[in-house]
């Protein structure tokens, strides 16, 4: 009698189907990646109990980490960790200005087969793009934990600012891909644009802040603040709390808040 056997499963069209959060929550599960900040979230199926803030917390949390697909059945990791692999090396050689690399110093990096490059991205471009978009949710995930239980927009605004500005010195590879971005990341969906415009109009709607065009408003701040980073990876002997709270100070003194209050938003112990 023939069995006939059911078709063989696609792994990568089944991790096709998983939920945006999950494959970003396993992309920082990569192998020997650059820094790879976070925020507790989950692991796939798994919760974590500690904040993913270094790549060491990841590489822990990717031993115990269980793949699975909507439908509940076990997936493969591997394409999971390629991409992953990938965007990593992509991430750490946009931070040295690398964008001119080729796809084989990219897959070597990874340390990936060339051919596995055209699996997950379709140019490099694409995997640009996908490396500054993986930081900026990283970045809001970090703000958001933040601030969760602020509810003043000024004090919002004033530990945004100053958490950012501390992460030159904890996440520095972090802060150089911004950078090497430059002023465009202001206005992609994800990262520091979408939460400082919250916060401003917030701000304005509440009174605490007084501004006239709160776009223009917050082209400036975005500026202020990636003059200030750069100028904390220039002057690794300045004091990263102090410069942050200055430019909290002055910041919140232009959007309209008072000196004393300011001063005592700038300095305030951060969550």
């Amino acid at each position: 009698q023939v069995q006939i056997l059911p078709p063989l499963r696609n792994p990568a069209s089944d991790l096709r189907k998983r939920q945006v959060r999950g494959r970003s929550d396993l992309n920082r599960l990569s192998r020997n990646g650059p820094e790879t900040p976070g925020v507790a979230r989950s692991c796939a199926t798994r919760e974590l109990s500690v904040p993913l803030r270094t790549s060491a917390d990841v590489v822990g949390c990717r031993e115990r980490a269980t793949y699975r697909c909507d439908n509940g059945a076990m997936s493969d990791p591997r394409p999971i960790r390629t991409r992953a692999a990938l965007v990593n090396a992509a991430s750490a050689l946009l931070a040295e200005g690398r964008v001119t690399a080729s796809i084989q110093e990219i897959t070597d990096l990874a340390g990936v087969g060339f051919g596995s490059f055209h699996n997950h991205f379709g140019s490099k471009d694409a995997l640009w793009e996908a490396a500054v978009q993986e930081t900026m949710l990283a970045h809001s995930a970090m703000l958001a934990e933040a601030s969760a239980d602020i509810t003043d927009p000024a004090e919002r605004f004033a530990v945004g600012l100053r958490t950012t500005c501390a992460m030159q010195r904890s996440l520095p590879q972090m802060v150089k891909m911004v950078l090497n971005a430059g002023t465009r990341i202001l206005n992609l969906p994800d990262g520091i644009g979408p939460q400082a415009r919250a916060d401003i109009a917030d701000g304005v709607e509440h009174g605490r802040f007084v501004v006239r065009d709160p776009e223009l408003a917050f082209m400036a701040i975005g500026g202020a603040l990636l003059g200030a980073l750069q100028h904390l990876v220039d002057r690794p002997e300045v004091s990263a709390e102090e410069v942050a709270s200055n430019l909290a100070e002055s910041l919140l003194r232009q959007l309209g808040v008072s000196a004393e209050e300011a001063a005592r938003l700038a300095t305030a112990p951060l969550p």
